[in-house]
């Protein structure tokens, strides 16, 4: 009832002059003046307009400056960056909507189901650490939001090269773009199963390269590469890929590299992986 009264308090004093004054003059009732103000003259109706006025203030003021904070948003799905069509002959139009509004919404789907009153409150980067103990919900489901949505990200129909600090970091622990690329390759090959190749950074800038099963990555503790930040990662579940190279798995991976979006994985390298950040995309 305090808290009532004073709002009402604060809603009086807060409605403008105007809402004092007749809507426009009339002979009766006549005007008084009180403490410089014009007021209009004390009558039933124009007490009620004033309170009136107040009390939607007030009711304002309680529903929105008093109530409780709003709960967080779920995650929702990220759009496409580019037309699903834009990556073609590399990946094809079909695969793109089929991999991005059904599976990686299945994933998003799923990950708001296992928090639930949790959704979105917490960043997806600071679901990964603990995913794998958290239970197959979060861990399957909030590592595939995180891979999927870092997937698409750094893709561009757009050539681009890598900087000129990626390229040193690539040549210094590989020896040259193309061996970066042929062991990374094999790591994806040779991956049995599902799962995902990673460029991965320690926090002093040297790179590796890891493979994770399922939609793990290295972000999560007990993962293969824990302590490194991935960067970047190619999907080789059959999903990526199956409509358009069915089981050549290899023949995607040659492809998918002229699709890679060099500018934003050296993006992702100076901001984070080479400072020992994890990626926000």
């Amino acid at each position: 009832m305090v808290m009532r009264r004073s709002t009402l308090c604060l809603a009086l004093a807060a409605v403008p002059a105007a809402a004092f004054l007749p809507a426009a003059p009339r002979a009766t009732p006549s005007l008084r003046v009180s403490g410089g103000i014009q007021m209009a003259a004390d009558t039933p109706n124009s007490r009620r307009k004033v309170l009136g006025t107040a009390a939607a203030f007030a009711a304002g003021v309680l529903s929105h400056g008093l109530s409780t904070p709003v709960a967080a948003a779920p995650f929702a799905l990220p759009p496409l960056p580019y037309d699903y069509k834009s990556l073609e002959p590399s990946i094809d139009e079909a695969t793109m909507k089929f991999h991005h509004d059904k599976h990686f919404n299945a994933y998003t789907t799923n990950l708001n189901a296992a928090l639930g009153e949790k959704a979105g409150s917490i960043p997806i980067v600071e679901l990964q650490k603990g995913a794998i103990t958290a239970g197959p919900g979060i861990r399957n489901n909030g590592g595939g939001f995180y891979n999927h949505g870092l997937f698409f990200e750094e893709m561009s129909q757009t050539k681009s090269a890598p900087s000129i600090e990626l390229t040193k970091a690539i040549d210094d622990a590989f020896g040259s773009m193309d061996a970066m690329q042929e062991k990374f390759g094999a790591a994806g090959a040779g991956r049995f199963g599902s799962g995902w190749a990673w460029l991965c950074s320690d926090k002093d800038g040297k790179l590796t390269i890891v493979s994770t099963p399922n939609q793990d990555n290295p972000l999560m503790e007990g993962a293969d590469g824990y302590g490194t930040i991935p960067f970047l990662g190619l999907d080789v579940w059959e999903h990526a890929y199956y409509l358009k190279y069915q089981n050549l798995r290899p023949a995607y991976i040659k492809e998918w590299w002229n699709v890679v979006n060099w500018a934003k994985v050296s993006d992702y390298y100076a901001k984070y992986a080479s400072k020992g950040q994890p990626v926000v995309w």
